[in-house]
C-alpha cells in the first residue's frame, strides 16, 4: 500500500474517533459556511466563560461582594436567568453533544470549571439561606412546640391552630418560605417537595439539600394538605366494631361522640377529630367481659387525646385507607363481687356498672378493635409522625472543603478507548495520557 493510501486510511480512523471534538474544534473556523454553523463551538464557549470570569472578578473586587454574591446565587435559587445558569447550561449542552464516549472529557474540560464557579457564588448564599430558615421559621416553630405533645412526651398540648398557621397549603408560613426563597431548587409535585432537575445552576444546589429537610417538610406537606383539606384542621373517619370472644359490651367516646357496640350487628359510624367543640375533647373507652364488671382504660383529655390513645394502639394496615386498631384492655382490678341478672331495662347509650358473675385475673386483657376507614390517605394516624418530630435546622449540607494538600489527580481528562486505539494505529502521540499507549 503507497505512502498516501496508509495516509487516507489513517486520517479516516483518526476522523471517526475524534470526529465530535473535530467538529467542534471547526465550528471556529472561517472555512465553515454560516448555514452549516452550529450554535455550539469553543470560540463561543471561550467568549462565555472570559465574560463569567470577568463578571466574577467584578464582584470579587467589589466592596459589597457577598451581597452581589447572594443576588446571583438568589436568581439562581428562584428560577430566574443568569450569566453563570447561562454559561453552565451552554457548558453542559457542549459536552453532551460530544456524545458518550467522550462524556467524561466533555464534563472535565467544559462543565466542571464552570460548575467551581457556580460552587463559589452559591456556598455564601445557601449559608445566608440556613440562616434565613432558622431565624423565621426554625425559631418560631421551637417557640410555639417545644416541650409540648405530640413533639414531646408530656402533659401540655400542642395548639392546633399555631400548627396550622406553619402547615396550611400555599399559605402557611412553610409554603411561603420555600415558594418565595427556593422557587428555582425545589418544587411542588402533588403533595411532595422535589429538587428541581434543570440544567442550570440550581441543579447543583439541590443536590446539596440535607436529605432530613426534604424528609420532614414532605411529612408537614402531606399532614398540612390533608388535616387541612377543609380550611380547619379536621380529619373525617368512620369506625366499625370488631366483635371480640368474652367482650359483652364497649363504648368508645371521642370527643363527646359515642360508639355503643354491645354484639349486635356491626355497622360503620362517621367520626371527626378534632371537633369544633374544644371543650367536649377527650376519649375514653369502655368495657364489659363475661368476667368482669366494667372497666375503663385510655381515657385521655385534651385536644390530642385521640392521638394519644392511637399512640397505644396496635395498627393493622387492610388496605390503603383501611386500618385495624387493636387495644390491648386490661381490668382496672381484681373483682370477685358476684352481681345478680336483672331484668331492668338498660340504656343503651351508657353502661350500668355491676360486678361479674364470675372471678376475674386482674391480668388478663382484652384485645378489643376496631376498623378505621379514612377519607384521606391514613387519617388521623398520620400525625403519629408527629411524636418527637424535630424540624431540621438547616436546608443545604454543607459542602466539605478539600483536604489541604491532597493531590489532584495528574493529567488529562479521560478518552474514550476507540480514540486510544485510534491515535495508536495513527502513530499519533498523545500528550501525558494516563497510562502507556
Amino acid at each position: 500500500m503507497s505512502f498516501a493510501r496508509r495516509l487516507k486510511v489513517r486520517s479516516a480512523r483518526v476522523g471517526a474517533s475524534f470526529g465530535p471534538v473535530l467538529r467542534l474544534v471547526a465550528q471556529s473556523s472561517a472555512n465553515v459556511s454560516a448555514g452549516a454553523r452550529s450554535d455550539l463551538s469553543m470560540e463561543r464557549f471561550t467568549e462565555r466563560v472570559t465574560s463569567l470570569r470577568l463578571k466574577l472578578q467584578q464582584i470579587s473586587d467589589s466592596p459589597d461582594s457577598d451581597e452581589q454574591a447572594k443576588q446571583i446565587a438568589q436568581s439562581l435559587f428562584l428560577g430566574k436567568g443568569s450569566e453563570l445558569a447561562d454559561t453552565l447550561a451552554y457548558a453542559q449542552l457542549i459536552a453532551a453533544s460530544l456524545g458518550e464516549e467522550w462524556a467524561g472529557m466533555g464534563a472535565e474540560l467544559f462543565v466542571r470549571p464552570v460548575s467551581q464557579a457556580t460552587q463559589t457564588v452559591l456556598q455564601p448564599a445557601q449559608a445566608s439561606l440556613n440562616d434565613a430558615w432558622q431565624a423565621t421559621i426554625v425559631a418560631n416553630w421551637n417557640r410555639s412546640f417545644a416541650g409540648r405533645y405530640p413533639f414531646a412526651n408530656t402533659s401540655s398540648d400542642a395548639s392546633l391552630p399555631e400548627l396550622a398557621r406553619f402547615l396550611r397549603p400555599q399559605a402557611g408560613l412553610i409554603d411561603t418560605f420555600l415558594a418565595t426563597q427556593l422557587a428555582g431548587v425545589l418544587q411542588l409535585q402533588g403533595d411532595q417537595w422535589v429538587p428541581v432537575a434543570g440544567a442550570t445552576g440550581s441543579g447543583s444546589a439541590a443536590r446539596e439539600i440535607d436529605p432530613a429537610f426534604l424528609k420532614a417538610i414532605n411529612t408537614l406537606q402531606r399532614i398540612g394538605g390533608h388535616l387541612l383539606a377543609q380550611g380547619e384542621p379536621s380529619y373525617r373517619f368512620e369506625l366499625k366494631p370488631v366483635p371480640q370472644p368474652g367482650i359483652t359490651d364497649t363504648l368508645l367516646t371521642i370527643d363527646a361522640q359515642k360508639l355503643h357496640y354491645y354484639n349486635q350487628m356491626e355497622t360503620w359510624s362517621g367520626m371527626a377529630w378534632p371537633t369544633s367543640d374544644p371543650q367536649s375533647a377527650g376519649t375514653r373507652l369502655e368495657w364489659q367481659s363475661e368476667t368482669a364488671g366494667t372497666n375503663q382504660r385510655f381515657e385521655f383529655a385534651g385536644r390530642w387525646a385521640f392521638v394519644r390513645m392511637l399512640e397505644r394502639a396496635h395498627v393493622e394496615p387492610i388496605d390503603t385507607s383501611t386500618y385495624q386498631l387493636t387495644w390491648q384492655a386490661k381490668a382496672q382490678f381484681e373483682d370477685t363481687r358476684y352481681a345478680p341478672k336483672t331484668t331492668d331495662a338498660a340504656d343503651q347509650d351508657a353502661l350500668t356498672e355491676h360486678g361479674p358473675s364470675a372471678a376475674a385475673s386482674a391480668d388478663i386483657t382484652h384485645p378489643l378493635s376496631y376498623v378505621m376507614r379514612t377519607d384521606v390517605g391514613k387519617g388521623p394516624l398520620e400525625l403519629l409522625a408527629l411524636k418527637g418530630f424535630v424540624l431540621p435546622s438547616r436546608i443545604f449540607v454543607k459542602r466539605e472543603t478539600p483536604v489541604k494538600g491532597a493531590k489532584l489527580a495528574d493529567g488529562p481528562p479521560p478518552l474514550p478507548k476507540a480514540a486510544i486505539e485510534a491515535a495508536k494505529k495513527a502513530e499519533t502521540p498523545l500528550p501525558g495520557a494516563r497510562g502507556t499507549l
